[in-house]
């Protein structure tokens, strides 16, 4: 104590004065050690004291001129002088508690609440001992038989309480189950039961700021109080089993202060957590590498545990690097999200002390699945944290609302703010074809923005509404950051509410090397080689499954699959083409080979495999009409065309199309309004526009000739001209033959048709007199009179 002590009762042990002051011990003193005190005190007996004489410290001499007075009755053991005076150390003043509430609990059975919100706690009649964990509290009264347990069993790390006051009434108690320090605001009296466990006094450390501890009748208080600015009283029968420290004491009657010598105290170890892991990312998939040191202060480590979350991930026994580092290896958990990881270090005695938690994310590795069923860990309500999702905008639920199988899926909420959910994975270290496979029931919007869609690696997909039904639109990119919704699948029912009646299986199968994907709907191959949604430089993999709810009704989706193999079929290469399939076409389930076009028909092996022909034969219905040729005409290759099939009515069968070149879907391949069948049939070109050519020279144009019913081959349209020759039928001048052809009327017939022909003799024949290119047939052509002229070959130089 800092000043003299006023002892009418009984100290078992020692206790120190750092003060100069003179002090009595009257007849009911009673101090059985030493009294240690400053300086050489003169030293003045009285009656018949007990008093074992003076010890001389090792301190200085000085102050003198004080007393110690022993009057009769007195007990002293020793009297210590020359014992210099120590800092007495302050005890600061507890915070303020955050929490709010005044609890007070009047019969057995009832409970506090959530004690971080307790502020103040009274403890009334026959409530009985209440559990109180560590905490900074306000205002703590115990009543009747109530009584405050703190602590926590078979630890040797202290439990730290703040209050603002603490009273104790009546045959109330404070007990203790494991050591604790209370720090208490001010003084306070206890009237009551005991303080702290008569066996352990060195669990109770009981700190008084800017007060005392009065302890009255029969209270008892087991513990060390440290009291530097207040008095520690004790009255009546009174007991303090352990130690204090306070400004004065006051010991009257028959109270007694026996101190105990402090219990050696094991100190807990002590551990500090590194973490390193494969990669640059913390992915499900990683090798976590855990690295603590580990060290006790008063013995040697026994073991060292590893945790995630509350999860033991490894002990070990010794260190892995002398003399104090502890390193575990292994995988990470497998449930992406936010974790805290710790190492808990235990020395031989139990004792344990644990590092500071150190956060981990993981995000999820392929391949992933989620059901969203409890035995994946899943619980009904908010989806936001579980299992690594998070929500980003609007509210999203796993709900038993609806489900494809099981009981549960996840419910995007309708709203004004629409409902985003993410899932993110590890991103791969090189390009790798990515399978993704779920069952969506969404609620479908007038434009694909509008309706549920999802966006899966740069794959994108809509519902959209088509009249009465929805159709599900994938996007095929353009490669710079552009590009066009499609329609895919066939149109689905909805109800009232824009749902679909039906859930749909939607397949992707991405290609990171190409920067292309395909979409299955049903487990049917709908469309291919779509270009992915990217405005930025794409990654090598897939790194997110994004779903964003519609407005006006709540959208679901369910089995989630995300990995390197095809979830629909055996796929060996990952071509997107069932392996069964292509072996029986012929084709090598082992080798990437959708491209390739093993007929050689003009289809690809992939689009053979959408349209269901043979990729090892050109004609699969064996029609005559290659496979790639009906395709690309809109035609069905797996069933034979009839000979007489015009599908365009253009009167050439399909098969004559095939042989001419011409579309079979296009009456007038082309488009000169001239059909195909009557350009052929007059020996006309059905793949060049020529309605303005006159082949006949009739000065009437083919499509004018089509329109009239003519030929345009037949010049004279099947009316016979009046020939007469001239010159009787003989050589006119210059070797020269003539004709004449008139119209039947008599008039001249111009630019009418003739044909000269030499059917005996040697001489042939020309256009011109001077003209050398002889021939022994040559047409020519009348003039405006109707004449057309031959020069016969020459018979001279």
């Amino acid at each position: 104590m800092r000043h003299a002590p006023t002892l009418n009762g009984s100290v078992d042990g020692s206790v120190q004065q750092l003060t100069a002051e003179s002090v009595t011990l009257n007849g009911g003193g009673s101090i059985s050690g030493e009294l240690l005190v400053p300086g050489t005190p003169t030293v003045r007996l009285n009656g018949n004291p007990f008093f074992g004489g003076v010890i001389a410290g090792s301190g200085v001499a000085t102050p003198a001129g004080y007393q110690v007075t022993l009057n009769g009755g007195a007990h002293l053991g020793h009297l210590h002088t020359r014992s210099d005076p120590t800092v007495m150390a302050s005890v600061t003043t507890p915070p303020q508690p955050s929490g709010t509430r005044s609890v007070s609990l009047n019969s057995a059975g009832q409970g506090a609440g959530e004690f971080a919100t307790v502020r103040n706690l009274t403890l009334n009649g026959n409530v009985g001992a209440v559990a109180v964990p560590p905490g900074t509290y306000g205002n703590f009264t115990a009543n009747g038989n109530g009584s405050f347990v703190l602590g926590a069993a078979g630890t040797g790390v202290p439990s730290v309480y703040n209050f603002q006051s603490l009273t104790l009434n009546g045959s109330s108690t404070l007990q203790v189950l494991g050591p604790v320090v209370v720090t208490v605001n001010g003084g306070f009296t206890d009237n009551g039961g005991p303080l702290g466990a008569a066996a352990h006094p060195e669990w109770l450390r009981l700190r008084i700021a800017g007060g005392g501890l009065t302890l009255n009748g029969s209270a008892s208080c087991y513990g060390f109080v440290e009291a530097p600015d207040g008095t520690l009283t004790l009255n009546g029968s009174a007991l303090l089993a352990g130690g204090a420290v306070c400004d004065r004491l006051v010991v009257n009657g028959g109270a007694v202060l026996r101190l105990v010598a402090p219990a050696t105290v094991n100190q807990p170890p002590k551990a500090v957590l590194a973490i390193a892991a494969e990669g640059s990312l913390f992915s499900t998939a990683s090798t976590l590498v855990l690295s603590a040191t580990a060290t006790d202060p008063d013995g040697r480590v026994a073991r060292v545990e590893f945790y995630c979350d509350s999860e033991l991930l490894g002990t070990l026994v010794a260190p892995s690097a002398a003399p104090d580092t502890y390193v575990w290896s292994g995988p990470a958990p497998r449930t992406a999200g936010a974790h805290v990881l710790k190492a808990r270090a235990y020395d031989s005695a139990g004792a344990f002390g644990e590092s500071t938690p150190v956060p981990l994310s993981l995000v999820a590795a392929l391949p992933y699945r989620a059901s969203f069923e409890g035995t994946e860990s899943y619980r009904a309500g908010e989806l936001q944290g579980q299992q690594g999702w998070s929500v980003t905008q609007g509210g999203a639920e796993v709900t038993g609302a609806a489900a494809f199988d099981g009981a549960r899926s996840l419910e995007l909420k309708a709203g004004t703010t629409t409902a985003v959910v993410r899932q993110t994975f590890a991103v791969p270290s090189a390009p790798a074809t990515t399978f993704v496979d779920f069952f969506a029931r969404a609620t479908a919007g007038v434009s694909p923005m509008d309706g549920c869609n999802f966006d899966v690696g740069g794959a994108g997909l809509a519902f959209v509404r088509e009249g009465s039904g929805g159709r599900w639109q994938a996007w095929r990119g353009d490669g710079a950051g552009g590009g066009v919704w499609i329609s895919a699948g066939d149109m689905i029912p909805l109800e009232a509410n824009g749902r679909p009646t039906r859930w749909t299986r939607l397949t992707m199968r991405i290609s990171y090397a190409r920067q292309t994907w395909d979409l299955y709907v049903d487990g049917q191959l709908a469309l291919f080689d779509l270009g992915l949604r990217y405005d930025r430089v794409p990654p090598p993999g897939l790194t997110e499954f994004s779903a964003r709810g519609a407005a006006g009704q709540p959208s679901y989706f369910d089995f989630l699959y995300a990995g390197y193999d095809n979830p629909l079929f055996k796929d060996e290469d990952r071509d997107g083409m069932d392996d069964a399939w292509e072996s029986r076409n012929g084709l090598d389930p082992g080798v990437d080979d959708r491209d390739r076009d093993h007929d050689g028909d003009g289809l690809s092996n992939l689009r053979e495999y959408q349209a269901g022909t043979r990729a090892d034969r050109v004609d699969t219905d064996g029609d005559g009409l290659p496979d790639g040729w009906e395709m690309r005409y809109r035609l069905n290759p797996t069933v034979a065309a009839l000979p007489t099939d015009d599908t365009d009515h253009d009167g050439l069968t399909d098969l004559q199309e095939f042989a001419v070149g011409t579309d079979p879907t296009q009456a007038d391949t082309d488009g000169d309004g001239l059909p195909d069948g009557w350009e052929v049939a007059h020996q006309l070109n059905p793949l060049v526009n020529d309605a303005a050519a006159d082949p006949d020279g009739d000065g009437f144009s083919n499509l004018e000739e089509y329109t009239a019913g003519t030929d345009p081959r037949d010049f004279f349209n099947g009316v016979a001209p009046r020939v007469d020759a001239l010159f009787s039928g003989e050589p006119g001048p210059r070797d020269e033959l003539a004709l004449s052809a008139r119209k039947p009327d008599g008039t001249p017939w111009p630019n009418a048709p003739v044909v000269f022909e030499i059917t005996a003799g040697s001489r042939r024949l020309s256009a011109a007199p001077e003209d050398h290119n002889y021939t022994t047939i040559l047409e020519v052509r009348a003039d405006a009179q109707g004449v057309a002229r031959a020069y016969l070959e020459p018979t001279g130089p």
